[in-house]
């Protein structure tokens, strides 16, 4: 902040060298004030309608038509950087060999799995991965699940494999640790019901949905950056986010529309219009070979959730 008196420290070649970004910037100011809602604009002479996945080119000036395609443009090239690396996939690749390793030390004739958000393309380069050890023989009782984990724990730690070691005890209990040679956290279940079905949602999403990738990472981002992503802390993990993004995709989206519309609809939808005390939301899912349920929206108090002491659960 410049106080009164001071010399300004930007000199006119600054005023200069900034000025595009300050046109964009109003531009940016005049198109939100003049909206009350986030829509797609109408095609215009140049790039509006294109495709998710490839940069808008830019005309002549440098510029492009409009901020939200400016923003698109970012988004994309935000994400390159998000995701894992090559080399990055490859050393996890050799972390979930050794964890198959400590694991097929302890019940023989097992194998590691990958699942969520890791298998689908969709983790950023810190985040964690999710991995399940199959055909262990352990039986579904929660005590000889929590037993499982344990002995696999010790199994890693005796190898040199794992630090930071944790066992949370949940409705799915994991195991937690951190990988001393890459610095990445694992979480690994045991026998998980759920990879098929999360497999086949994941696949179906993003087949259908192809803005759905590029939006769902840079809102990861968000919330990691913000230290509100983690499940069992009440804050908004990965499934939840999956569930918010799909459900808005579902519901409201157009699917011409560019990421820069997308992102902006996405707050706008979660911020201002859905009103979370009263309503919930469900997405469209698989409810058994030829049968699928559609989502949409519901009132809480006609499914007995209404819950006044917790109003936005």
């Amino acid at each position: 902040r410049i106080r009164a008196g001071e010399p300004d420290p930007f000199d006119e070649d600054d005023a200069e060298e900034f000025a595009p970004q300050v046109c964009r910037n109003d531009a940016m100011r005049s198109l939100l004030k003049s909206r009350t809602q986030i829509e797609r604009q109408p095609a215009a002479d140049t790039e509006d309608l294109i495709r998710i996945d490839r940069y808008v080119p830019e005309l002549g000036d440098g510029s492009t038509s409009s901020p939200f395609l400016v923003l698109h443009n970012e988004i994309l090239q935000t994400v390159e950087r998000l995701v894992p690396s090559v080399p990055e996939q490859s050393c996890r690749h050799r972390a979930i060999a050794r964890v198959e390793a400590a694991a097929q030390s302890i019940w023989p004739g097992c194998s590691v799995e990958v699942f969520g958000s890791y298998e689908a393309d969709l983790s950023l380069y810190c985040s964690d991965v999710d991995l399940t050890v199959v055909n262990t023989g352990v039986g579904g009782v929660r005590s000889a699940v929590i037993d499982g984990l344990r002995q696999l724990g010790q199994a890693l730690r005796a190898r040199g494999a794992a630090v930071d070691v944790e066992v949370v005890k949940a409705t799915v209990s994991i195991l937690k640790f951190v990988d001393p040679y890459l610095g990445s956290s694992f979480d690994v279940c045991l026998n998980s019901p759920q990879r098929q079905v999360s497999r086949q949602l994941i696949s179906t999403t993003l087949s259908t949905f192809p803005a759905f990738r590029p939006l769902f990472i840079v809102l990861k981002a968000f919330l990691v950056a913000r230290d509100i992503n983690t499940t069992f802390e009440g804050t908004c993990g990965s499934f939840l986010l999956f569930t918010l993004v799909l459900s808005y995709f579902e519901r409201t989206a157009d699917p011409t529309c560019s990421l820069g519309h997308h992102l902006f609809a996405f707050f706008h939808l979660y911020s201002s219009v859905l009103e979370q005390t009263r309503v919930g939301l469900r997405c469209s899912t698989a409810a058994g070979p030829g049968r699928w349920i559609q989502g949409g929206y519901f009132l809480k108090h006609m499914q007995g959730w209404q819950d006044d002491s917790r109003p936005d659960s």
